[in-house]
C-alpha cells in the first residue's frame, strides 16, 4: 500500500500539469490569422467608442410575452446613447429587439440609427426562413439599420462577433444560439440571459452538445451587476416593461464596470515593451495587407 501511495504522489504533479496545459475549447474553430483579419476588418466598420451590445435568441418565439419583452428591451436600450445594437441578421428575437431599438432611436438619431447587422457575404446552406438571405445565398435586404457584410460563411462570422461585441443578451434560444453565446463566455464577455423567457436562456441546456461554458452564466451575475436586478430576470411574474428596465440597468452597470477597468500598461512595462498588445499589432499588419 505504501508503494502504491508513493506512486500516486509521484504521478500527481504530472496529472496537474496536463490539466493546466489543456487548451481552451473554442466553439468555432478557425485559423487564428484568418479570424484576426476578419476581426480587424469588422472593427474598422463599427463605431470605436460605442458599447456594442449583441442580442440573440430564438428565430421563432414561443409566446406573446417573449415578443413583448423583446420590444421592451429594444426600447429601453435605445435610450442609452453609448450603445450600438448589433445582430447577425436573424429573424425572431434579433429582428424584434433591433426593430424596436431602431424605431425608438430614429426619433433622436439621424440619418441612420446605430443598429448594425453583421452578416456573411454568402452562405451555401439555405437559411432564408430564419435570416435575411437572398435566393442566390447572399445576404441583405434588412429594411432598417446598417448592414456589415464580412466573411464567406456563417461559421466564420460567428467566430468573430464575440471578439468585437462587449456583451450578449440571450432571449429563449436553441442549440445554435447557445453556441454563439458560449463563444462570448470563452472570450470572457458577459452574457445576460433573460431567464424567464425559458429554453436556453432559462437554463434548459438539453439540446446543447457542450454545456460547460454556459453553466457559469446561470449561477452568478457578472461583476458590477447587483443580484436584485439579476434576480428580476428570473421572475416569471415580472412584466415585459420591468424586464426591459432591468436589462437596461444591467447594461449600464456593465458599461460603467468596463470603463473603470485599467487599460494602460504600467510605466515600467512601457519602457521595455511596445505599449500596443500583440493583438493590436497583428490588427495593424492585417489592415495593411487588406488595403489595396
Amino acid at each position: 500500500m505504501q508503494g502504491d501511495s508513493n506512486g500516486l504522489e509521484g504521478k500527481l504533479p504530472e496529472q496537474i500539469r496536463k490539466v493546466l496545459t489543456v487548451p481552451e475549447k473554442r466553439v468555432f474553430d478557425h485559423a487564428p490569422e484568418e479570424t484576426s483579419q476578419l476581426e480587424c476588418r469588422l472593427r474598422k466598420e463599427l463605431p470605436t467608442a460605442d458599447f456594442k451590445v449583441y442580442v440573440t435568441g430564438s428565430t421563432q418565439l414561443s409566446s406573446k410575452k417573449s415578443e413583448n419583452i423583446c420590444h421592451a428591451i429594444g426600447q429601453e436600450l435605445a435610450s442609452l446613447k453609448f450603445v450600438s445594437l448589433c445582430t447577425c441578421g436573424y429573424l425572431g428575437v434579433e429582428d424584434l429587439v433591433a426593430k424596436s431599438f431602431c424605431e425608438e432611436r430614429s426619433l433622436t438619431e439621424k440619418p441612420l440609427p446605430r443598429v448594425f447587422h453583421v452578416m456573411p457575404e454568402r452562405e451555401k446552406q439555405d437559411v432564408h426562413d430564419i435570416a435575411y438571405q437572398k435566393p442566390d445565398g447572399s445576404f441583405g435586404g434588412v429594411p432598417y439599420g446598417q448592414m456589415r457584410l464580412i466573411s464567406s460563411s456563417i461559421a466564420e462570422r460567428d467566430a468573430v462577433i464575440a471578439r468585437i461585441f462587449q456583451v450578449c443578451i440571450l432571449i429563449e434560444g436553441g442549440q445554435c444560439t447557445a453556441r454563439r453565446a458560449a463563444e462570448f463566455v470563452w472570450n470572457d464577455k458577459p452574457v445576460i440571459p433573460v431567464f424567464c423567457t425559458g429554453r436556453v436562456a432559462g437554463g434548459n441546456l438539453k439540446p446543447v452538445s457542450d454545456v460547460t461554458a454556459l453553466q457559469s452564466i446561470y449561477e452568478n451575475p457578472p461583476p458590477g451587476v447587483d443580484r436584485s436586478t439579476w434576480s428580476l430576470l428570473k421572475n416569471p411574474s415580472a412584466s415585459p416593461e420591468e424586464i426591459g428596465k432591468a436589462v437596461k440597468k444591467i447594461v449600464m452597470n456593465l458599461y460603467r464596470h468596463a470603463s473603470r477597468r485599467p487599460t494602460g500598461f504600467p510605466e515600467k512595462l512601457k519602457k521595455v515593451n511596445n505599449p500596443r498588445s500583440l493583438q493590436d499589432a497583428h490588427c495593424i499588419r492585417s489592415q495593411e495587407s487588406l488595403e489595396y
